[in-house]
């Protein structure tokens, strides 16, 4: 597949930064080769100069499966690609904790007659550290998700609404490296927890239309289970990584009603809510005026109104036309994160303002508006997770009144 200019340059970038995060690990083989092997110090450097341009080749190698993602063999995926990602994580783990580590000491040593300097058996631990955090945030750290029941306290729900339980799905990314079996548990779970609507809010796909079929026969279970008010799809930006039609072609096909900058109506006796979803705002396709055009108003105005967006940004836009609840993903809780801090230390923090759980502000009435923002099931990028566990969200709607 031919990558856009901006990608190709985005790919040599990542490559330097790659290549420049191997320091620990070239240190680390270094010195397992002086201690295993009895080498000279220049056998030793030129080992770990081998080593390091054979992990670099590999790198460009396992690049190609995650921008052009394609079927993967079992013992392809689990004894080459995602091995090689414990390493290329734990070089970017080793290159970081390597750095705080020189700071600690360089700080230390201006109190206590210590060296300024690390040894380089210290690096190697270091380095042997984060490929212990490495083996956690591919495997355990990755594969295990939680079915979380989350209440949601909603200002203007209808009373007739309480209790009313959605589920939600969102970024699953079947692919190479995440295969059908693993989005089955997550459906399968979401189907025994119950719901009386199920929502996905984008980005099965991670990249080209080659596992369109598997995603179909992942989410099919939702709509087997026959939920009271169904099973709903909003697009994502991956869901257009080449072409998004026959992924719609196929949830449609298996019950799975995909909305696109549109909506409908949820009753419950002579209470009803307003069920929305925008499409993806990425490739220009989203209308937020057409997504609330056919709102139907009552007595005191708009429906309450449940927003499905793929992307958090738009939850401004939706306040400014009294979406109450906006369901959304696609940031992942930025997938690595430090523990239990996960709202204020994550990747993700830094790139989004709206990134992970809940928020909360005025609506253009003047009422509140509450954000949801699931952290995703799959991964996208580096197959790792850590501090940002995966989830099959449970929302319980309650009145506030």
């Amino acid at each position: 597949m031919a990558l856009p200019p901006r990608m190709v340059r985005f790919r040599q970038f990542l490559l330097g930064v790659t290549a420049l995060a191997h320091g620990p690990f070239a240190i680390t083989v270094a010195q397992v080769a002086r201690q295993a092997l009895g080498v000279s110090g220049g056998a030793a450097a030129a080992i770990a100069t081998i080593a390091t341009g054979a992990s670099l080749g590999l790198y460009w190698r396992r690049m190609d499966e995650v921008l052009d993602d394609r079927p993967l063999t079992t013992a392809h995926r689990q004894l080459l690609s995602l091995p090689y990602f414990v390493h290329w994580f734990a070089c970017f783990v080793g290159t970081v904790l390597t750095i705080l580590a020189l700071l600690t000491q360089a700080i230390l040593s201006i109190f206590r007659n210590i060296p300024a300097v690390l040894s380089l058996e210290a690096i190697r631990n270091i380095h042997l550290v984060a490929l212990v955090i490495g083996v956690w945030g591919v495997y355990p750290g990755r594969l295990r998700f939680s079915v979380r029941e989350r209440e949601v306290i909603l200002k203007g729900l209808p009373k007739a609404f309480d209790g009313y339980r959605i589920a939600q799905l969102s970024d699953i990314h079947i692919g190479g490296l995440t295969p059908k079996s693993q989005g089955l548990r997550w459906t399968r779970a979401a189907v025994e927890a119950g719901a009386d609507l199920v929502v996905v809010t984008g980005d099965s796909v991670t990249n080209g239309t080659l596992f369109h079929q598997d995603i179909a026969e992942v989410l099919e279970p939702l709509a087997r289970s026959k939920p009271r008010d169904g099973v709903v799809y909003s697009m994502g930006n991956h869901d257009y990584f080449n072409d998004g039609q026959p992924l719609r072609d196929l949830l449609t096909e298996a019950g799975i009603a995909v909305l696109r900058n549109t909506g409908r109506t949820i009753s419950r006796g002579n209470a009803e809510i307003y069920l929305a979803a925008i499409d993806d705002v990425y490739t220009g396709k989203a209308d937020l005026d057409a997504t609330f055009a056919g709102r139907p108003s009552g007595s005191d105005g708009p429906l309450f109104t449940v927003f499905l967006a793929h992307d958090p940004k738009l939850w401004d836009g939706g306040r400014k036309r009294n979406a109450n609840l906006t369901l959304s993903g696609h940031t992942h809780g930025g997938q690595i994160a430090f523990p239990f801090f996960a709202r204020t230390l994550s990747l993700s923090a830094i790139a989004h303002r709206h990134h992970l759980g809940f928020y909360r502000d005025r609506l253009e009435n003047g009422g509140e508006g509450v954000l949801y923002v699931h952290p995703g099931l799959g991964t996208t990028g580096p197959p790792v997770r850590i501090g940002v566990p995966a989830e099959v969200t449970i929302l319980v709607l309650r009145c506030a009144d």
